[in-house]
């Protein structure tokens, strides 16, 4: 793309929008919390709250979740017979009969 044309001077003006600048630092893996509560989640199901552990069982438990989310965190997306990658719809209630296309991955190493 040339300096100074057309196309140049509207691709920059549209690039530099304060919306769309301020929406891609939204889109920021730092600002994102999934995985932060994906792993309060197996945190949980090693030590349910509603338990009571002593410190050295608590901190085995920890260490146990700590293991298992990053044995199982980074998983690849699965692949059919036919090398293509698998994805699934899912009907979250948010959408009110809406639907998401999930990438479907590897099975766990471990657990459920």
């Amino acid at each position: 793309m040339v300096v100074g044309t057309k196309v140049y001077d509207k691709l920059r003006e549209e690039w530099l929008r304060t919306r769309l600048v301020n929406g891609i630092g939204m889109m920021s893996p730092h600002a994102q919390t999934s995985k932060v509560e994906s792993f309060h989640n197996i945190l949980l199901h090693f030590c349910p709250k509603l338990l009571v552990y002593s410190y050295q069982g608590m901190k085995c438990r920890l260490y146990l979740a700590v293991l298992h989310w990053n044995e199982n965190c980074d998983r690849a997306q699965a692949v059919d017979a036919e090398g293509n990658p698998v994805y699934r719809l899912k009907y979250p209630r948010s959408k009110e009969g809406g639907h998401t296309v999930e990438r479907v991955l590897t099975a766990g190493t471990c657990g459920k």
